[in-house]
């Protein structure tokens, strides 16, 4: 098929042609194919030599960096999700020494077994064993020196974390009243809190008073 350009041009020659030149009569029918021209049912040697090798190239490159595209993502993503895991695990267990700590610093003489009760969930090891073995006896020296304290954390750092362990240091002021100091008094406190991880919660294993 000729294009519109291709038709005018041909237009134009057909109207300056010597009259007595062939007419279209003479001229090969346009339904016969010349002998010097392909038929249109036969395939352009031009096409396969040179537009099929292009097209497969191109698609070989598409393919390519597609691919190497969702490698690039999928790495991405999996360095993020391992940071965020990190990242979220270190926020949990900094959260539990917090709160282990405060608990372990705020007692009150007049109900000694609320204090235990609310350590245990949070303990483990050594550290639980702590209120296991020993309550009575923490519970008989809160009521005879009528002690009252509170606790306050000031600063959490990781020192070491593992998989499934971690190590943290506990800055806490202590507020400390006793029949000895009635009106009370403000006491520091640096601790070493040692953590394991049981499913997805941190538990306490080990506290040392470092000052």
């Amino acid at each position: 098929m000729k294009t519109g350009e291709e038709a005018g041009t041909l237009a134009e020659d057909a109207a300056a042609a010597d009259p007595d030149e062939p007419s279209a009569a003479d001229e090969p029918s346009a339904d016969e194919p010349s002998a010097d021209e392909p038929s249109a049912d036969e395939p352009s040697d031009t096409a396969d030599a040179s537009g099929a090798p292009v097209w497969v190239a191109v698609m070989t490159v598409l393919v390519a960096l597609l691919v190497a595209g969702v490698v690039t993502a999928a790495v991405f993503q999996s360095r993020v999700q391992g940071s965020n895991t990190q990242a979220g695990s270190r926020q949990a267990a900094v959260a539990v020494a917090r709160t282990a700590i405060t608990d372990l610093t705020t007692a009150n003489y007049q109900n000694p077994q609320q204090y235990v009760d609310r350590l245990k969930p949070l303990a483990v090891g050594n550290f639980l064993s702590l209120f296991t073995n020993s309550a009575g006896g923490f519970q008989d020296v809160l009521a005879e020196g009528k002690v009252q304290t509170t606790g306050r954390v000031a600063d959490v750092g990781v020192q070491r974390m593992g998989a499934g362990t971690a190590q943290l240091t506990v800055l806490a002021y202590v507020t400390v009243k006793n029949s000895q100091t009635p009106k009370g008094s403000e006491r520091v406190y640096r601790l070493t809190v040692s953590m394991i991880q049981s499913g997805s919660k941190w538990l306490v294993s080990n506290v040392e008073f470092v000052r």
